[in-house]
């Protein structure tokens, strides 16, 4: 019986394992494309201003906590996300993180399944 326990701890430790590189994986794939709709979306703006906010645009990793954070340095990010008195919002982030929140929740799924069957990285 105590063959059987160690056998199950040791699987379930590698489920564990697989779950984190395989969640982490996905979670950055989401983040670069949550930063490629927002550049999409940036792309037709003229203002050099709101131009170089897409140069901004950036992702990082927790690697003790299978997450990403994704950010925009310039400051004159939230004015465009937000608007100002004098200029209309024109958002670029809050939709991209929708449309990427959307689209991320079959690969990580997949990523999730692949871990606990034993599959995947």
């Amino acid at each position: 019986m105590s063959r059987e326990i160690d056998l199950l701890k040791r699987r379930l430790a590698a489920a564990q394992q697989r779950a984190r590189t395989n969640v982490s994986a996905a979670l950055e794939t989401v983040a670069q494309d949550m930063i490629d709709l927002a550049r999409q979306s940036l792309s037709g703006t003229t203002s050099p201003s709101d131009a170089g906010v897409s140069e901004t645009l950036g992702w990082r990793s927790d690697a003790a906590d299978p997450s990403v954070v994704v950010t925009a340095t310039s400051p004159a990010a939230v004015f465009l996300e937000y608007g100002t008195m004098q200029r209309a919002a024109k958002p670029f982030f809050r939709p991209a993180a929708e449309a990427a929140s959307k689209a991320a929740q079959q690969p990580l799924a997949a990523a999730f399944a692949d871990s606990v069957s034993g599959e995947g990285s």
